[in-house]
């Protein structure tokens, strides 16, 4: 598997065969445009065109008579990305897309598509290609967008499910990866390459990463503080008892938020590891009610390699009967964690995350806005 080759026309119609073997038949439309039930060509190129009905009209796929020469075209264009080492993650969405475009088989493209694309990744020593239901809005967008032009959509959703399979894969307790042997290789492939990275010793690798997470803190506590001074201008002409503050924690108080941290992680399904390293920055706004946007700042994986994460969370209080409550559990302001790694240059790291720290405080911001 290092030139490309074991992509043939022969392996996708026997990958189709084994992805449909249980699919005994298809839906279709008659002459009279009747809808009904004929039985699934496996491992065949379809002989009748199978076009979908779109919001904007019929999209047209390529007719059977002109299957064979353009997947005879593709794998060719294939091979020669392979010589010309094509990234991976644009590879397989190229691929992907490629061989949808042409849907050369009567039903099951879908399967074979994201099959082609995980058999690039995994050649990479990466993770195979798999699309929740979650991510299934944003991956048929990214297909239509790739239809008009722009594949870029679609390589960064891959590039995104890949990072979450990795990060996933560090968040595994040992023996969970024990009883999942199937997928054992493929974690341990990964763990491995990040070992692998590792030039230092654990000692310098926790040092320089700590250091690296206090310089991001520094940067949200200098934003939280510019953005309270703005608050600050404007609460106080409606209401002298409102202010807005930043408190940020110490080594007393560090582990506060916890178990809103593991929420969080939980819904992002990524691990946590608070004991390693755990520091916050909280941005506390006070009117009518409190609101409270923290930033969490800890190690990720159940073993630690120099990765570390950054979450995001809004939450609410209100005294009833002179006691404070906080109402339901953190809302989540960040689709992504931020993660960052002893590895990365301080320079590119900061860049990042001003980014994503920006759109942290837009959202909470708005949240606020829209709970007055």
């Amino acid at each position: 598997m290092q030139d490309g080759r074991e992509l043939s026309l022969f392996f996708i119609r026997e990958l189709h065969q084994i992805l449909t073997q249980h699919q005994k038949t298809v839906d279709a439309v008659d002459a009279f445009g009747r809808k009904v039930q004929v039985p699934l060509l496996q491992g065949q190129w379809k002989q009748c065109p199978n076009n979908p009905t779109r919001k904007d009209g019929i999209y047209e796929y390529c007719p059977p008579m002109q299957v064979q020469p353009e997947m005879e075209r593709l794998i060719s264009m294939h091979l020669e990305h392979m010589k010309q080492g094509v990234p991976p993650e644009v590879e397989a969405a190229w691929l992907h897309h490629r061989f949808s475009q042409i849907h050369p088989f009567q039903d099951g493209n879908g399967r074979v598509a994201r099959a082609l694309a995980s058999l690039i990744f995994i050649k990479a020593n990466w993770f195979p290609l798999v699309v929740t239901r979650y991510y299934r809005d944003e991956y048929l967008d990214a297909l239509e967008q790739a239809d008009r032009g722009n594949l870029l959509s679609l390589i960064s959703l891959f590039v995104k499910l890949q990072k979450k399979a990795f990060v996933k894969a560090l968040s595994l307790p040992e023996n969970v990866v024990k009883d999942y042997e199937p997928i054992k290789k493929v974690i341990l492939a990964g763990i491995e390459r990040l070992k692998a990275r590792k030039k230092k010793s654990i000692q310098q690798t926790q040092s320089y990463a700590f250091k690296l997470s206090q310089k991001l803190e520094n940067l949200a506590e200098e934003k939280f503080r510019a953005v309270t001074s703005a608050l600050n201008n404007e609460l106080k002409q409606i209401e002298l008892s409102y202010f807005a503050m930043v408190e940020r924690s110490v080594e007393t108080n560090a582990e506060w938020f916890r178990q809103q941290v593991v929420h969080t992680a939980k819904i992002l399904e990524y691990y946590a590891d608070t004991r390693t390293y755990h520091s916050w920055i909280r941005l506390k706004i006070k009117e009518d009610r409190q609101t409270e946007i923290t930033l969490s700042f800890h190690a990720l994986g159940t073993e630690f390699f120099g990765i570390m994460a950054a979450s995001a969370f809004i939450e609410y209080r209100d005294k009833i009967e002179q006691q404070e409550v906080i109402f339901d559990k953190p809302d989540i302001l960040c689709s992504e964690i931020f993660q960052f790694s002893y590895t990365e240059q301080e320079n590119f790291v900061t860049q990042r995350f001003q980014s994503w720290l920006e759109n942290i405080l837009l959202a909470g911001l708005d949240q606020w806005k829209n709970q007055l």
